[in-house]
């Protein structure tokens, strides 16, 4: 139970954080200030709500910009960096003796894992599940980080744009490395649980 809610947590994270970094960066550049919406907006509680409102709203545009990262960024550094397609391959052979040959376009490998690993073994599940929600969320910090660093820089903020570019290096990094391991994971705990199946 503790272990859903850290995730439905990070989830909610995930989203919030850099929707609420983005909602500063929209108000500290003014564009927003002379909006009536804004401008009608009381103290207190209520300017509280808006801002948790804007930052869950703009958090999900956010995550699905960067959602694009996967396809651009991380299955390049894949193919460079883990070309070795053993694992999945391994799960490919399971999943179509499981439920037979489904078009991977459909149904890939990493997908049915995690569809077997929640039918089968919950808590694994939760295990990838955990690397899945920190991946997201260091997808979507990299690409506000990203407009807040080429912002700053065109506004001759030089120490916040560079500091905002390394910053949105490392969130590249940190997303790229977990949405490996929750690939590697979920693979490993689906050929471990068909093995043990087998005897």
């Amino acid at each position: 139970m503790i272990e859903k809610f850290n995730l439905g947590l990070l989830d909610l994270l995930s989203i919030l954080l850099p929707g609420g970094l983005l909602v500063g960066l929209v108000w500290q550049s003014g564009w927003v200030s002379d909006w009536p919406l804004f401008q009608e907006i009381p103290q207190g509680w209520a300017a509280g709500s808006v801002v948790a409102a804007s930052s869950y709203v703009l958090g999900h545009f956010v995550h699905m910009v960067a959602s694009y990262l996967d396809d651009l960024v991380f299955a390049k550094v894949k193919r460079l960096k883990w070309p070795d397609e053993t694992l999945v391959n391994m799960v490919i052979q399971i999943k179509d003796r499981e439920i037979g040959v489904i078009d991977r376009n459909y149904f890939n490998a990493f997908k049915w894992s995690l569809a077997y690993l929640m039918l089968h073994q919950p808590l694994l599940y939760q295990a990838v599940e955990k690397h899945i929600a920190e991946s997201k969320f260091f997808r979507s910090f990299a690409v506000v980080l990203l407009f807040a660093g080429v912002w700053a820089l065109a506004k001759g903020m030089w120490v916040e744009g560079v500091l905002s570019l390394i910053l949105t290096v490392l969130s590249m990094i940190r997303y790229i490395t977990q949405r490996q391991k929750s690939l590697d994971s979920a693979y490993q705990y689906v050929i471990t649980i068909a093995g043990k199946k087998k005897t």
